[in-house]
């Protein structure tokens, strides 16, 4: 079954441009980055994974991976629950995660710099201000480091004028990258600024992305449509952190934010419906409520360094969402491939799009479906092809069975994509893990609603 190609490759829309710099390393994963100086805080105390962290009297408690709770969110008030210090059990630290170094004052708006240092503590340990987890990603032994050779640090955005292109978003490396209002020299500490939206968009390119095309295809995110914003979700232990520093937000508490926190105490919830008593135990909201995942393809890195812009050296494609394991439940996933000198690297991780419906997807859907029933015969499902010089993207949802699934990976030469020859490397980030076969038998059986 051939689908309709999503996006055409040749030349990227202008306000791709825009969001680009959060693509290449999107799925490494996904918050804000800069490598984390492992040397300045010798003399700190270590932090251990289950250990306290002295940030004056702050304490998190012990670890309890699921425990963590930011508080309640007050309805339409656009106001995150506040956090207790000392209440907060964020999940285990992975191996791996480099401490943070001094802050470097002025590095980022030299008219309002920052004076001193971040010790151990909330916002300093933050995933806002390390953007550990894409270094995590990015340097594993199956990482896309594997691929290119570069090293994580030489790809600072202070060295997009030199030999590395500035793929990276650029990390909370002061206050005023939320907070401050207005233009030098009348800037401003302002509150009301930080909870806008586009203020979260600004750097969070990939949900921007993913929103543009939304719009595009006549879809709207339920929560978005209800007039809800990112702090409504997202509480203060998600902007700040918690005092632990998380090599991941995929790691157990790296993110609060919950559907239970308004669902699973609300009348519109019914834990009683049929699908809810079959998946809740197996299925993670996002499986059935996300509409469909925003996948990064074919960042051709070589090219974007050869031409020194990304626009038109990516294809985002909308339509396909993955099914991956994801800590005991499935969940939505998705992909994002490179390219580097025309070696493919593509990784898989779970992905939550904020493209949430109201009402989950239909039995038939994921069960017996065209993906499924493909698998099934013996035969690969062609998630991402190539035709008349475009992209085709599946549309629907798709298994992730790495060794069932067909991708095709694109180089580029003279302006035109060329499909290229060659295995992709391939890693299973955010600590999502392949479907299993078993579950494949169970996607099998037709079922009705």
């Amino acid at each position: 079954m051939r689908h309709q190609p999503a996006l055409g490759p040749r030349s990227a829309p202008r306000w791709a441009a825009a969001v680009a710099t959060s693509v290449f390393v999107s799925v490494f994963i996904s918050l804000l980055a800069l490598p984390a100086d492992s040397r300045a805080l010798a003399a700190e105390p270590a932090v251990g994974p289950q250990g306290p962290i002295n940030a004056g009297s702050a304490k998190p408690g012990p670890v309890e991976p699921g425990a963590a709770s930011p508080g309640p969110v007050e309805p339409g008030s656009a106001k995150p629950g506040s956090v207790t210090p000392g209440a907060a059990k964020p999940g285990p630290v992975e191996p791996g995660p480099a401490k943070l170094g001094p802050a470097k004052p002025g590095t980022v708006e030299p008219h309002f710099p920052m004076t001193g240092t971040f010790k151990p503590g909330f916002f300093g340990e933050s995933l806002h201000r390390t953007g550990e987890g894409m270094r995590y990603w990015y340097e594993k032994k199956d990482g896309f480091k594997s691929v290119t050779g570069i090293a994580y640090e030489r790809l600072k955005c202070e060295d997009c004028k030199e030999d590395t292109v500035a793929c990276l978003p650029c990390h909370v490396n002061s206050c005023d990258r939320c907070h401050a209002k207005g233009k030098p020299p009348e800037v401003a500490y302002s509150v009301a600024e930080a909870r806008k939206n586009d203020t979260c968009l600004a750097c969070h390119g990939r949900e921007k992305l993913a929103s543009k095309l939304d719009a595009d295809a006549g879809v709207q995110d339920v929560h978005a449509k209800a007039g809800l914003g990112c702090v409504d979700c997202h509480g203060v232990a998600d902007l700040h952190g918690d005092g632990t520093p998380y090599a991941s937000m995929k790691c157990p508490g790296g993110v609060k934010a919950s559907c239970n926190f308004c669902h699973g105490k609300s009348a519109a919830f019914n834990a009683d419906i049929r699908a809810h008593k079959i998946h809740a135990a197996k299925l993670d909201c996002a499986a059935c409520h996300v509409s469909s995942t925003m996948n990064c393809y074919n960042c051709h890195f070589s090219e974007a360094l050869r031409t020194g812009q990304r626009a038109g050296n990516f294809i985002p494609l909308r339509g396909t969402l993955l099914l991956v394991n994801y800590r005991g439940k499935v969940t939505a996933g998705g992909v994002q491939t490179l390219v580097w000198k025309g070696k493919p690297f593509i990784a898989y991780a779970p992905q939550f799009t904020h493209s949430v419906t109201a009402k989950g997807r239909g039995c038939a859907e994921c069960h017996a479906n065209e993906a499924v029933k493909l698998m099934m015969a013996g035969k690969s499902v062609p998630v991402v092809g190539f035709e008349n010089g475009k992209a085709a993207a599946w549309k629907g949802v798709v298994p992730a069975l790495p060794e069932r699934l067909e991708w095709v990976y694109l180089d580029k030469k003279g302006g035109h994509w060329v499909p290229i020859k060659a295995k992709a490397k391939e890693q299973w980030a955010g600590f999502a893990t392949p479907m299993r076969e078993d579950q494949l038998k169970r996607l099998a059986n037709p079922m009705t609603e």
